[in-house]
């Protein structure tokens, strides 16, 4: 299933040229298929995927947002299973200063949340431009990431087995390195890690004033609430009371 949207521009950000640049400082020496590289500016088609429901969705619509709040016009475009949760969707954003209309088949800049996003789309990714992605993947067997059918697995090692590559994530990566497309380990579990550290230290310390400031103040009357018991006897209504209800 797929689903696009088109987003408006906001008009703020003013229109650059691309530029272009030597190709030694944008991609690695092993590249040999391009004499030079193009750095594009405010013209990127942007990716992410990973399984449904850990944040593909949520995550192209904040990029997609901040992109259009800084001027730009985005088309997006979503894939995904008819399932909940589990199965492989991803989300392409395009951004561009131009008014833009559709995708394009080639991508910029490739967001993975799992292993399976890396095998399936890196191959995607244009010289020059830059995949992210989990150093722990890097031992992953294609053929044992059960959500790829059999004929891709089939058709990925076959490519990867006449480079002499291993059938696995290094072997992506390594093919990918060997195109020129730049590559970003970053340790996810160690960031949020991290994260949740901080959030729970401040969380904890936000807390404690919290207790000390509620002990310190005197008791008020309005403070706690008491609700009768089944053995508290009941008040009958005043005569005056029992008149003005009926």
């Amino acid at each position: 299933m797929k689903w696009t949207a088109v987003s408006v521009r906001v008009p703020t950000a003013p229109r650059m040229n691309d530029v272009t640049a030597q190709s030694a400082t944008t991609r690695p020496l092993e590249a040999k298929t391009m004499s030079r590289a193009i750095a594009k500016v405010n013209d990127l088609s942007w990716m992410t995927g990973g399984p449904q429901g850990s944040g593909v969705d949520s995550s192209a619509n904040i990029f997609a947002g901040a992109c259009v709040l800084g001027g730009l016009w985005t088309f997006g475009l979503r894939e995904y299973y008819s399932s909940i949760k589990g199965p492989h969707s991803y989300f392409e954003v395009r951004v561009n200063s131009d008014k833009i209309r559709s995708h394009v088949n080639n991508v910029d800049v490739l967001a993975t949340f799992d292993a399976e996003t890396l095998i399936r789309h890196a191959e995607e990714v244009d010289p020059g431009g830059g995949i992210l992605y989990d150093p722990t993947f890097s031992n992953i067997e294609i053929d044992k990431v059960d959500t790829i059918e059999t004929p891709v697995v089939l058709r990925i090692k076959a490519r990867l087995s006449k480079q002499g590559l291993p059938g696995n994530v290094t072997g992506i990566l390594e093919e990918a390195k060997r195109r020129g497309v730049n590559l970003f380990p970053i340790p996810y579990n160690d960031i949020i890690a991290k994260t949740a550290s901080q959030i729970g230290s401040t969380s904890s310390a936000s807390s404690q004033e919290s207790s000390t400031s509620s002990q310190s103040q005197p008791p008020s009357r309005y403070s706690v609430l008491t609700r009768p018991t089944s053995t508290s006897p009941l008040r009958e209504p005043s005569p005056a009371r029992r008149k003005s209800l009926t």
